[in-house]
């Protein structure tokens, strides 16, 4: 794994993810609730959004079939847009 990269096991526990100078972070599910996706690449500048008593990120960057797609993803995400 790249040092531009985070990867969380589910969204829950991507929300401890702090300001470390990694901006963008994986996720290893898909937050839209789509099944076929197996990460979601999330943009933790953006903040987080509350609904009802659901705490999720406010920008979804993308959602990826493959752990290899979504490393290169964002680490490009990382390296040039932080």
């Amino acid at each position: 794994m790249s040092e531009f990269n985070k990867i969380y096991r589910n969204a829950e526990l991507s929300k401890s993810h702090s300001n470390d100078g990694i901006r963008y972070i994986i996720i290893e599910e898909s937050t839209s609730g789509h099944c076929c996706f197996g990460y979601t690449i999330v943009d933790t500048k953006a903040g987080k959004k509350t609904i009802g008593t659901y705490i999720g990120w406010k920008r979804v960057m993308c959602e990826t079939f493959e752990k290899e797609e979504a490393i290169e993803i964002c680490t490009a995400l990382n390296k040039h847009y932080c």
